[in-house]
């Protein structure tokens, strides 16, 4: 064999070992672009997303109504109003109920997921329902009141409120494994572990290098937790322990983080127009493959993990005014009639 003969061989054998290092290892493919905008109706902000595999439907959280969304077309599928300060969507299949937190009139509404028709709404004592949570396991909903720091439990069968936690911060994002619940505490920069068969608060972690943390993901076969804070770092931490695994750089000023299971990406989106796609690189440790330009204002999302299509809402915005004593952080008006929902195909 001549000496060009061998170097052609060579990098032939390099290339088939990239080619197999490739295939088999943890990183995931990115996320594609922004493949769809649909205007939605009417005007008005908008707080978290819940999609429905079920009924392969979108729920909007949008100021004082709930919008139901066919996210294959955008069209307006139903609305559910009267829901004064809406922030979330909590789905109960096995009962055929959707729970409703109402932050304005301290209420949840719940409501039929057939007809979309209000059933009851629940007076609850928390200040300010943000986010909320439907667990099977216990068949409980567990509301997230952002002003007076605690948790209201209501039952889901009786819809009674059964139970009222006090925390020490303003809790955030929640996530579960069906014993126990996980939730960020915004203005303590903490992730809080809480055993649902007691109720009681077992771990309590400092998230290091983390400011407000706000969106919350799990990995339940790793029991893997991701918080991701405003000034741009996901902190990963192992549930069982308590300790953390990873610090990681994603998009500043994010309001949701979402796992994956069949693609293994960790998905943060960002106020600032960014989608931060994050994966496992070795056993332990997690790193940023790419970020995906998005549009301003889309900080929250829900995913189809049927499709592996990610959900996000944005708009357009003013200029912010000019900063003042009172308001030193302005914030910019939306601009009418340019609310969006994009749409983000991911790979399997």
């Amino acid at each position: 064999m001549s000496h060009a003969q061998n170097r052609l061989a060579i990098r032939l054998v390099m290339v088939s070992l990239l080619l197999v290092s490739a295939a088999t290892s943890n990183w995931a493919a990115p996320a594609s672009q922004v493949s769809e905008h649909y205007t939605l109706p009417g005007e008005g902000g908008w707080d978290f997303l819940t999609y429905d595999t079920q009924g392969q439907r979108l729920f909007i959280a949008r100021s004082d109504r709930v919008q139901v969304i066919n996210p294959a077309t955008g069209l307006l599928l139903g609305e559910i109003n009267n829901t004064a300060g809406v922030h979330g969507v909590a789905l109960a299949q096995d009962l055929g109920l959707g729970f409703t937190s109402n932050g304005r009139s301290n209420t949840v509404s719940v409501f039929n997921l057939k007809t979309l028709q209000v059933q009851t709404e629940i007076a609850i004592q928390g200040v300010n329902p943000d986010v909320i949570l439907y667990v099977p396991e216990v068949h409980r909903v567990y509301a997230f009141n952002g002003r007076s720091h605690d948790i209201s439990v209501i039952d889901a069968h009786s819809l009674k409120p059964v139970n009222l936690i006090s925390l020490k911060g303003r809790p955030e994002f929640a996530v579960s494994d069906g014993h126990n619940l996980y939730f960020n505490l915004e203005d303590t920069a903490q992730l809080v572990t809480m055993d649902l068969k007691t109720e009681r608060i077992t771990r309590t972690v400092n998230l290091a290098h983390c400011e407000e943390p706000t969106g919350l993901a799990l990995n339940p076969k790793l029991g893997h937790l991701f918080s991701v804070c405003s000034n741009g770092v996901m902190v990963v931490v192992e549930a069982r322990s308590g300790k953390i695994l990873s610090q990681v750089p994603v998009g500043k000023e994010p309001d949701a983080a979402i796992f994956d299971s069949d693609t293994g990406n960790i998905y943060s989106s960002s106020r600032l127009g960014t989608l931060s796609v994050v994966a496992q690189d070795k056993p332990n440790h997690y790193a940023l493959t790419t970020n995906v330009p998005t549009h301003m204002g889309a900080r929250t999302m829900a995913l189809d993990t049927t499709l592996h299509q990610l959900f996000l809402v944005a708009a357009d915005f003013e200029p912010a005014p000019a900063a003042t004593p009172e308001q030193p952080n302005p914030h910019p008006k939306q601009t009418p009639g340019t609310t969006q929902l994009l749409v983000v195909h991911t790979t399997p």
